[in-house]
């Protein structure tokens, strides 16, 4: 009764502190990036709907695919404008849903790693608080849905670390993986995972290597994403290194060039 009332009191505040930001168009620091999400939202809502076309508004003379990131969320989302209507508070209020999970994992996290339900609610209210989380909860971008996918990867993990089954293993290789495909710098969660094998547990027998598999074999997904993100980085180089001479740039302008088109939309 109390863990409710707690998450009931949670979702309130945070309800009524964004209720503002929540009934206005894109704002913040960070609005080219969430201007950049609902376009991909909006443009699977009205166009193509295949999941593996995510098209960005300024197109020139192409057809706008873009493939960034795997845009899971986009795509979740314009499902969820199929039913309701094309409109900016849904978004913000789907991306609102994906934070207070985010926090629902962050608690069950923390529960199961310290073994203590006080440090896990204060630890919850207090990411709840959050500057970035605090802000980012209703601003629409992919980072949200992959911070939720991730950390519910490693509540998965602690879980499967206390039960042995393979399949709750997979689980959390699927999330975390997930999370990874959303946006790429969360790879870094899987360190909890191998930090946890090399300080915390280190026993290996035949069903260990066999849940470790199940647990790692997701992330192929990512490491593939790397791989094609790799690779065009590297045509990008040598295109712009063929014509060197004729832009009169050095190899770090070069660099910087390509750096700066792959994060900026």
């Amino acid at each position: 009764m109390r863990l409710k009332l707690f998450f009931c009191s949670i979702i309130m505040v945070n309800l009524v502190l964004h209720l503002k930001p929540l009934k206005q168009d894109l704002v913040g620091m960070h609005t080219w990036r969430q201007t950049y999400t609902v376009s991909n939202i909006v443009n699977f809502y009205d166009e193509d709907f295949n999941i593996l076309n995510p098209k960005k508004n300024d197109r020139g003379n192409g057809d706008g695919i873009q493939r960034m990131e795997f845009p899971i969320m986009q795509w979740l989302f314009a499902g969820v404008l199929k039913i309701t209507g094309k409109n900016i508070f849904i978004i913000k209020l789907l991306n609102f849903a994906v934070g207070i999970l985010t926090l629902v994992g962050v608690f069950r996290f923390l529960k199961l790693f310290f073994k203590n339900r006080n440090v896990a609610l204060i630890g919850c209210w207090a990411f709840s608080f959050s500057p970035s989380f605090y802000y980012f909860i209703v601003s629409p971008i992919p980072d949200n849905f992959a911070m939720m996918c991730s950390i519910w990867g490693l509540v998965y993990f602690l879980i499967a670390r206390s039960k042995e089954t393979q399949r709750t293993y997979l689980c959390a290789g699927i999330l975390l993986s997930l999370g990874t495909l959303a946006k790429l710098p969360f790879i870094l969660y899987y360190a909890f995972i191998l930090g946890y094998f090399v300080w915390i547990d280190n026993r290996y027998n035949f069903s260990t290597i066999k849940n470790y598999l199940c647990l790692t074999s997701p992330i192929m997904l990512p490491l593939i994403q790397v791989l094609e993100y790799m690779k065009l980085l590297t045509l990008k180089v040598r295109l712009l290194r063929s014509r060197e001479s004729e832009l009169g740039w050095s190899f770090p302008h070069i660099s910087c060039a390509v750096i700066h088109s792959s994060i900026t939309p």
